[in-house]
């Protein structure tokens, strides 16, 4: 099975090589939404590849941590079912 994390530098990529396998997409960064999130999504959605989520994070101490988990939480995982596990990428 191959898979392939991505986030908005690897721009407009083509995922059907991954249609039998596995997309892990950068919700985001610090307090940032990635701006292709979404967009890589709908991608996977659309070409039925099972998808997980990761937050890139800059926390320096507890407070940043918690504050950057509130934030992914609220900007990308409220609300949504996931085949994949979802990641803090620290």
């Amino acid at each position: 099975m191959n898979g392939i994390d991505i986030s908005q530098w690897q721009g407009d990529m083509d995922l059907t090589p991954y249609k039998d396998g596995f997309v892990i997409i950068r919700g985001g960064f610090w307090t940032s939404a990635d701006p292709w999130a979404e967009r890589n999504i709908a991608k996977c959605d659309a070409l039925g590849i099972p998808w997980g989520l990761y937050w890139y994070s800059y926390a320096l101490n507890e407070a940043q941590a918690r504050q950057e988990a509130e934030f992914f939480y609220t900007s990308c995982l409220k609300g949504r079912q996931f085949e994949l596990p979802v990641y803090m990428d620290v």
